[in-house]
């Protein structure tokens, strides 16, 4: 039996030790993903980054019976629609890489923890501070606190309520390390999905009011969609999602807020799932009015329900207008961007060389966002095609962003400066997060909000294994 996301009778997670405010955003380094702060009550406190949830793995194109197949090694059955109308999942536990590819990290732990390895061997740990650091002897242990131990291994802590310090950031769960390379490890957090995303949610959609609770509903079930394909997609890589943009923003403990808070518990275990299977719970700041094909912004295969949607309201205004960046442009020197072009464009895999002679939009999508851009050099022409134009076009400001959104025009085009005005923010594929609020203010309940975006899904509840044990996640794969 499918189910709505209207408000039930659930059994709350443990309060979060913390006060309700949020936490403050991440600092200059982390720019991609921190928020401009409110200045006014008028003004929507928005997430500011463009590149969210870019999926570069290329097994998520593929189908999820061959996702599932290939993450079940062990034998276990792939991701279906039981009889009860529930998505059947062999885990509830997320592990999420915190800290990929360090030599060292500290961990600090009020409560005694002990250490399990993948020899199956426990040892106590005494509280406070932990060292870990890779072997310089042997590649597959780590030293914890001067004593070795087979990779992975996990920090568990018996007392449910004891979180784990790292680099100022608290976390529940566990903490795993795993090889990454020589002499290199990954710190990983394992955790339950639902305590995931007490992290992700406020992060993801920004401190939210009451009056909004069903926009963050929507996100929690996006997020949790998200999350869900993700695991299923690893199941025996070494984590599942990152803690940045390149998948959801996740910051602890830290973040956890009491509205966010609320709309997790209302939607627990709630996904969304097309023909019977998980959806890729793809979504984006503002979509412009429109929303796009995924295969017009990607090249992966077309998805019935990630298709272009007009996004306005009975009198033609669009949901996201009240968004910041529904509007914007960009100008640079021309000398500037053309150095932009010749740097970024190699990285991005398409290199131009030569300098900027002019841009044209050879190709337009009906969403509105460009399908071709024709760069013309003193090399030749070249074309930059789909979401990849974002990556190419940076912006002029501190660690150089990727362009906001595919959806500009060219205003000017000249031998000293090149000027755009365009709309909308990030690829927008999937729901959009400002008009989700826009809804939301509007009266639309969470249900209404995930299906004006993703054509034809359904809503059903997650049945997954025991996320008690989380010391077993670290040997899984041995």
């Amino acid at each position: 039996m499918l189910v709505s996301c209207a408000p039930a009778v659930l059994v709350p997670n443990p309060p979060a030790k913390q006060s309700d405010a949020p936490a403050k955003p991440p600092d200059a380094a982390r720019q991609s993903a921190a928020r401009p702060s409110r200045e006014s009550s008028d003004q929507v406190n928005e997430l500011d980054f463009a590149i969210a949830l870019v999926d570069t793995e290329e097994i998520a194109s593929e189908p999820i019976d061959t996702i599932a197949a290939a993450g079940h090694a062990s034998g276990a059955a792939p991701v279906n629609i039981t009889t009860g109308g529930k998505i059947r999942m062999t885990r509830s536990t997320i592990r999420v890489a915190i800290f990929p590819d360090v030599s060292r990290i500290v961990v600090y732990s009020v409560g005694k923890v002990k250490v399990v390895d993948g020899a199956r061997k426990k040892q106590p740990v005494t509280r406070g501070r932990i060292e870990i650091q890779a072997s310089s002897r042997t590649d597959g242990e780590a030293i914890v606190n001067h004593k070795a131990f087979s990779l992975p291994c996990t920090l568990v802590s018996k007392d449910s309520y004891n979180f784990f310090e790292i680099q100022r950031l608290s976390y529940r769960g566990g903490i795993i390390i795993d090889r990454a390379s020589s002499n290199r490890l990954h710190v990983i957090n394992c955790l339950a999905v639902e305590a995931y995303l007490r992290g992700v949610v406020p992060h993801e959609m920004g401190p939210r009011p009451i009056e909004e609770i069903e926009a963050l509903k929507a996100q929690a079930i996006a997020a949790r969609t998200y999350a869900y394909r993700k695991m299923l997609a690893r199941e025996t890589a070494a984590y599942d999602v990152v803690a940045t943009v390149a998948d959801q923003v996740y910051r602890g403990v830290n973040s956890e807020n009491r509205i966010s808070d609320r709309a997790i518990r209302q939607t627990r275990g709630l996904v969304m799932v097309y023909g019977g299977q998980l959806i890729h719970g793809y979504y984006h700041s503002t979509c412009g009015g429109k929303t796009a094909n995924i295969e017009d912004a990607w090249k992966k295969t077309p998805a019935p329900y990630l298709v272009s949607r007009d996004d306005v309201d009975e009198s033609g205004r669009a949901w996201c207008s009240i968004s910041k960046y529904y509007i914007w442009d960009e100008s640079w020197r021309t000398r500037q961007l053309s150095t932009f072009i010749n740097r970024f464009s190699r990285e991005s895999g398409v290199p131009i060389e030569g300098s900027l002679l002019g841009m044209k939009i050879a190709l337009r999508y009906q969403c509105g966002r460009i399908g071709a851009l024709q760069v013309r050099t003193t090399k030749g022409d070249y074309t930059l095609s789909g979401d990849k134009i974002r990556f190419v076009l940076r912006r002029n400001h501190q660690d150089y962003p990727i362009l906001r959104s595919a959806n500009f025009d060219i205003v000017s085009t000249g031998s000293s400066t090149i000027s755009i005005t365009g709309r909308g923010y990030g690829h927008g594929v999937g729901m959009c997060q400002m008009g989700a609020i826009g809804r939301a203010r509007a009266g639309q309940t969470c249900t209404d909000i995930l299906k004006a975006y993703y054509t034809g899904i359904d809503i059903a509840p997650v049945a997954a294994g025991d996320a008690t044990n989380v010391s077993r996640q670290s040997v899984k794969r041995r």
